[in-house]
């Protein structure tokens, strides 16, 4: 990690921090579209830092709140407009290619973290999209409908949704398979619970 001046009080004002948020894939796209090799080793980067803070979080070093927007915003705002001046919303692309691998490394370091939030119906405060966003479905908490919504998503994902890209679809794939062990896990634990 780089030297700095001054101390930092959390990890999200460290340089590792900084540098993965002047690196989202349409800032990136925008970098580096014109030469191949270099755009692909960034989108290696890009996936390798997002499992890298998918692990901090579930270690309890980075707080989830990211790991919640990242996810809504990939599978549940509308993105059916990529024309940046006439969508509500952020104003970045949605390209599915980077930001569906980055949301199964989310989820397969985080699943039963999100299925725990989700069975105990936890508030989050980023979970409320703010006025003029334009979300498929608007939830306010973690629940079980939110869980469902991801999975539904990710398995369209899985089917092509996002394109013929194939990490896409192996990626989605690896969620979709992380989320039905969490569930089957969560229910295993459950039963056996209820019979002591």
């Amino acid at each position: 990690m780089c030297a700095t001046n001054q101390a930092s009080d959390t990890f999200e004002e460290t340089p590792l921090h900084e540098s993965e948020v002047l690196s989202d894939p349409d800032d990136i796209l925008d970098r580096c579209a014109k030469t191949p090799a270099i755009l692909h080793r960034e989108f290696e980067l890009y996936i390798k830092r997002q499992d890298i803070s998918a692990q901090l979080t579930a270690a309890g070093l980075i707080e989830i709140r990211r790991a919640y927007y990242l996810i809504a915003w990939a599978l549940e705002w509308n993105h059916e407009s990529n024309d940046l001046e006439q969508r509500k919303g952020p104003p970045r692309l949605f390209i599915p290619d980077w930001y569906i691998p980055a949301v199964a490394r989310w989820i397969i370091n985080n699943g039963r973290r999100f299925y725990e939030d989700a069975v105990n119906q936890n508030m989050q405060d980023c979970f409320k999209p703010p006025p003029g966003y334009e979300m498929v479905y608007k939830y306010d908490c973690m629940c079980n409908e939110r869980w469902d919504l991801w999975k539904k998503r990710l398995t369209e994902f899985a089917d092509g949704a996002g394109g013929d890209d194939k990490v896409t679809k192996r990626e989605a794939k690896a969620a979709v398979q992380h989320m039905e062990s969490v569930v089957d896990a969560w229910e295993l634990f459950r039963n056996q619970i209820t019979m002591i």
